[in-house]
């Protein structure tokens, strides 16, 4: 019974970071050779297509969404922001649920600005964010 009830007390402690989801998400300094894009107009159509065409529906920064479990408004994603290098990219959410989390998917676009590969997923939490996204860049 002891047992339960510290799991419940921490789940009660846990729950306000967890309503909040991207509130707390931090802002990331763009690396060096790095450039940030204005979401949407800044990404080439064909890599907004591509990305919601895998993700669903995602919300603009600052456009509410469902940042936990709890179906409000039907979207369980939200741009972060995106960065671009030369033909890769950088796509950084917030994807609400159970386990909010804030996947970086780096993606590479062909020589005809039309086929796009998705090269790796990287999942991180608002705390790590930042390095998360930065050591993507590194790689």
């Amino acid at each position: 019974m002891r047992a339960i009830v510290v799991l419940l007390a921490g789940l009660l402690l846990a729950a306000p970071a967890v309503a909040q989801g991207g509130d707390d998400t931090p802002q990331c300094p763009v690396p060096a050779g790095v450039t940030a894009v204005p979401i949407p107009d800044g990404m080439p159509q064909a890599l907004r297509q591509t990305v919601e065409g895998t993700l669903g529906a995602i919300a603009l920064p600052g456009q509410p969404f469902d940042s936990t479990d709890v179906v409000v408004h039907g979207i369980n994603r939200r741009y972060l922001f995106v960065w671009n290098r030369g033909r890769k990219w950088f796509v950084a959410t917030e994807h609400g649920g159970i386990a909010y989390n804030d996947p970086v998917l780096e993606y590479a676009i062909g020589e005809d600005g039309r086929s796009i590969s998705l090269i790796k997923t990287r999942i991180a939490v608002p705390q790590n964010l930042c390095a998360v996204a930065i050591s993507s860049i590194e790689e």
